[in-house]
């Protein structure tokens, strides 16, 4: 925040000496305790299960979950799940959430997932990081080890970002 405006076209300029600010928050007794994957890369097309627990410490509240998938390098969001409304949320919960990546190609992802009470204020949110990586080398292809052995000939590699 600068305390200087300036207006190119009318080239109006103005100070200010003052600042209001209004600042409200919320307590939330509703925490993620651990987001993670199932794998640590896909293929373009797989199916990508994120494991969410969470922990309400309060009162019985129900709690939205909204899931996101943004692209890594531009934030763009590239998916998006349906809201889920999990009602009466109390103590330590669980929830498998699945994304199907067809149509997304390879790259660096991250999934967000972001806990709201009903009046959409946030409780809490996490991120991770999801990889989509097209195998470097082809299934049948021919490897040798240097003495025109065979190596394994349906070998894959699979670049994995942790």
């Amino acid at each position: 925040m600068f305390p200087f405006y300036y207006n190119n076209e009318t080239t109006e300029v103005k100070f200010y000496k003052e600042y209001t600010f209004k600042v409200e928050y919320v307590l939330s007794t509703v925490e993620i305790t651990k987001l993670s994957l199932d794998k640590y890369s896909y293929q373009p097309g797989d199916r990508v299960n994120l494991n969410l627990e969470l922990k309400n410490s309060g009162n019985p509240k129900d709690v939205v979950l909204s899931v996101v998938v943004r692209d890594e390098g531009t934030d763009e969001i590239v998916a998006g799940l349906p809201l889920r409304t999990l009602k009466n949320l109390a103590g330590e919960a669980s929830v498998a959430i699945e994304w199907d990546s067809s149509g997304i190609t390879e790259g660096y992802y991250y999934g967000e997932v972001t806990l709201m009470d009903i009046s959409g204020n946030l409780l809490d949110n996490e991120i991770v990081p999801i990889s989509i990586q097209v195998s470097t080398v082809k299934s049948g292809a021919r490897k040798t080890n240097g003495d025109n052995r065979k190596t394994n000939s349906n070998a894959t590699k699979t670049n994995a970002r942790i």
